[in-house]
């Protein structure tokens, strides 16, 4: 395989499981929303650190694939 291909292969990879992390923090912030304001009041998914921490993996990763992606070019 050539080195460029395998770049891209990484780049597409990357990029891919950035999105579904940012799809399952939207997901369970709107799963844990509308239990909370439905069923009880003290819910939570991830336990009380759970969603600020899952928010600031999933800003890492996309400032982080801006700055890759930015160095390529």
């Amino acid at each position: 395989m050539k080195k460029e291909m395998k770049q891209n292969l990484v780049f597409w990879l990357s990029l891919v499981t950035t999105m579904l992390s940012v799809l399952a923090l939207i997901g369970f912030v709107a799963a844990q929303t509308y239990v909370r304001w439905k069923l009880n009041q003290n819910f939570t998914f991830l336990g009380e650190a759970g969603i600020p921490s899952l928010t600031a993996l999933a800003l890492g990763q996309v400032l982080m694939l801006m700055h890759l992606y930015r160095q390529e070019r």
